[in-house]
């Protein structure tokens, strides 16, 4: 996720890195890569309006999802 600063398309790309930086860190502490899957939101869900510095510092953020099956 990011906040609404910037074009749709660079908020995309840095939410994409975003997850992916969230990635290597899970890999880095033994994780399998191939069982974690990253997507990017862009600014397509704000936690809240962007009316002050720390609204869009609280919609900057990573999300992680764990499916559990056995």
């Amino acid at each position: 996720h990011t906040d609404a600063n910037g074009t749709p398309d660079y908020n995309k790309k840095l939410g994409l890195e975003r997850a992916e930086s969230m990635k290597k860190y899970l890999v880095d502490k033994g994780l399998d890569p191939i069982k974690i899957k990253t997507s990017s939101l862009g600014e397509g869900q704000l936690l809240e309006e962007e009316k002050h510095r720390a609204a869009a510092q609280r919609n900057r953020r990573a999300e992680l999802i764990i499916n559990y099956t056995k």
